[in-house]
């Protein structure tokens, strides 16, 4: 098992774990010298009865993707074999599978599963015309994942092979039961499977994702869609049924056939042939009636829209107020999903309901679901989002600010760029600004002394017209830039933090205005502490023997006991036992005892204040005996054997004879 911080064939580092099969784990690395992150995906030899026949799995995939180009495809980088291991370097896919989305929604929108199944005909068609054709044979949703920019990677292709055109059979029956074609396990009358069977495949993945109907389930039929649910489609389920017909020769012929009729799916409804032939019939009749119609249009228009309005509140509000009622702070409720989507589906040009379900999700920590359920929307045409100068300022700030409220996400600003390139600068002037940073700050080998250039001109830029909610969220993340980049943007002779702290005093003054809205202020102080306490801890750190530094760390202190009368208990944690840190630097180290020993009444399970309060004691206060006690204590929680810092800890006391 590879082991976390390692670096793989000195140059992939093994960040964490991300995923586990039957057959491997699979981690993410990241090549720091490409700046580039890739899935590592191993498999151990004494973790596997079946090594070699998952070895040879494995090397089937690898040999199949690396001959292999195509944007819904991951690419393979590497592969490195040992006796006992088998590793493969390919594409790390950021995204969820579609069965992750299928358990949390039930189901998914027959909009975004016709844009989707388009797709995967795309690529399947691709790997169709390969000579010899390469048939999948295992679609299912667990193996398509779904990118932030809504557009899908099929992934997992152990199973898939080479149309061997002299075999009249497979020789082994795989896939999975449900999804798989009937050719796929037919006991002694089984064929050779061929493109058709991934249509099959296709079809039941489909069926599946409309209805939340799991066809590897008993009782393993696919009926009709709609007799799961009658505001489907029904032109859309005669596709499902012919793509899922027991004879291949019924299917439909090839992936392109498939994706024209998925494109016209809603001239396949009976309601609209039926419609086409009364055309003719009321042609005349319209004819006479339109003046008449035209001069009511415009009175019913008017109730129309109103009713509309109406209608799209009443589901904002009521998601408000679940919102607001909900003891549960942290997971997404589906009842509340389920509001937006309804007030988006009457109104899908409104802009409001697609930012509350975003900043829904980013509250709760889930930004990239967020992103992802509104970049499928936007993959969809619906409503035409993506000329939506709101909803694509938002989308490009989430990606260029991050969340604070979310650890796992971290800020993308080639996505940002993207978005921010949609928005007319005439109603947004600094989604210019934006654009041109974040799309610098993508670049491989970045130019620091440009970007800095760019970043100094900030006030160019907010001479336009740009609101005090615009002015404080501009220089609060040009103050992140300036202290994530602090090595490269050093070099260049500019001093990051004292910019960084500039930045942040502008925005400190803007939220202390006494004409400063208090949502304002709750919504950014508390990045603006944080910010500072940072921005002078990190510069005290770059030479504490500089007398400057001992001000800078008391900066730090003030700072970060400002930010935690905002913070999670997380976020306590972790920066109380910075604050302990501090004075331990300091010297002051009685101050420091009463710090972690609050730490440790409030959170009892928090190893790291004892490790630090003990080591504290026995190193700089040569109080064995005091150390010894925290030490014992710090011995009853659980799992703590395992952590390193602990370890050492024990040792060093050991050495001294301390317990």
């Amino acid at each position: 098992m590879l082991e976390i911080g390692s670096l793989l064939d000195g140059k992939y580092k093994i960040l964490n774990k991300i995923g586990q099969g039957g057959m491997s784990i699979v981690y993410l690395a990241m090549n720091e010298k490409a700046n580039k992150q890739w899935a590592i995906k191993e498999m151990r030899k004494e973790k596997n009865k079946n090594y070699e026949v998952m070895k040879q799995s494995l090397i089937t995939e690898t040999n199949l993707l690396k001959e292999l180009k195509h944007p819904y495809l991951p690419s393979i980088a590497d592969i490195i074999e040992n006796d006992d291991t088998i590793i493969i370097v390919m594409d790390y896919v950021e995204g969820r599978p579609l069965s992750d989305i299928l358990a949390e929604e039930g189901t998914i929108e027959e909009e975004m599963v016709v844009e989707y199944a388009i797709q995967l005909c795309d690529v399947l068609d691709y790997l169709h015309s390969q000579d010899p054709p390469i048939i999948y044979r295992d679609l299912k949703p667990a193996n398509i994942m779904l990118r932030p920019d809504g557009k899908i990677t099929l992934i997992d292709f152990g199973t898939a092979r080479k149309y061997n055109y002299d075999s009249i059979s497979d020789t082994t029956c795989l896939g999975t039961v449900g999804y798989a074609a009937p050719e796929q396990f037919a006991g002694e009358t089984l064929r050779q499977t061929d493109a058709r069977t991934d249509i099959y495949n296709l079809g039941a993945t489909m069926y599946h994702l409309l209805t939340g109907v799991n066809p590897s389930e008993p009782p393993y039929e696919l009926y009709p869609i709609r007799r799961w649910d009658e505001r489907l489609s029904n032109g859309l389920e005669k596709i499902i049924l012919r793509a899922t017909r027991k004879d291949p020769e019924k299917r439909f012929n090839d992936c392109r056939e498939m994706a024209y009729a998925l494109k016209h799916f809603r001239d396949l409804d009976d309601s609209y042939i039926a419609g086409q032939k009364r055309k003719l019939l009321f042609f005349v009749t319209t004819l006479f009636l339109s003046f008449f119609c035209f001069s009511m249009s415009v009175v019913v228009n008017g109730m129309e829209k109103r009713e509309i309005s109406k209608v799209y509140n009443n589901y904002l509000s009521d998601a408000a107020l679940h919102i607001a009622s909900s003891d549960n702070k942290k997971n997404i409720d589906g009842d509340v999903l389920k509001l937006f989507k309804e007030a988006i589906n009457i109104a899908p040009q409104n802009t409001e309901a697609y930012i509350r379900m975003l900043d829904y999700y980013c509250d709760r920590g889930q930004t990239r679901n967020g992103l992802m359920a509104i970049s499928a929307m936007i993959a969809s045409g619906k409503g035409d989002l993506s000329k939506n100068d709101d909803l694509m300022m938002k989308m490009g700030q989430i990606y260029f600010l991050g969340n604070s409220k979310d650890a796992d996400f971290s800020v993308d600003y080639s996505s940002a760029a993207s978005y921010f390139d949609k928005v007319d600068t005439k109603k947004y002037p600094q989604a210019k600004y934006y654009s041109s940073l974040s799309g610098s700050l993508s670049e491989i080998g970045t130019d620091w002394e440009g970007i800095v250039k760019d970043m100094n001109n900030v006030d160019e830029y907010l001479s336009t017209e740009v609101n005090e909610r615009e002015k404080v969220e501009i220089y609060i993340t040009l103050s992140k830039i300036y202290r994530a980049n602090a090595f490269g943007i050093q070099k260049v002779g500019e001093k990051p933090f004292d910019k960084a702290m500039e930045l942040l005093m502008k925005a400190d003054e803007i939220l202390k205005s006494p004409y400063t809205d208090n949502d304002l202020k709750e919504n950014y102080l508390p990045e603006v502490y944080f910010g500072l306490a940072d921005a002078y801890y990190r510069r005290a750190n770059i030479d504490l023997q500089d007398k400057s530094a001992k001000d800078d760390l008391y900066e730090a202190v003030s700072y970060y006991e400002q930010y935690l009368i905002f913070a999670t208990s997380t976020q306590s944690i972790i920066f109380e036992n910075r604050i302990g840190d501090i004075y331990r630097t300091l010297g002051e180290y009685d101050r420091a005892v009463t710090e972690y020993k609050k730490i440790i009444e409030k959170y009892p399970m928090d190893e790291t204040a004892y490790i630090s309060l003990s080591t504290m004691l026995l190193m700089d206060m040569k109080d064995v005996e005091g150390s010894a006690d925290i030490y014992r204590e710090a011995s009853k929680l659980p799992d703590i054997e395992f952590n390193s810092n602990f370890v050492s800890l024990k040792n060093k006391l050991q050495n001294v004879g301390g317990i």
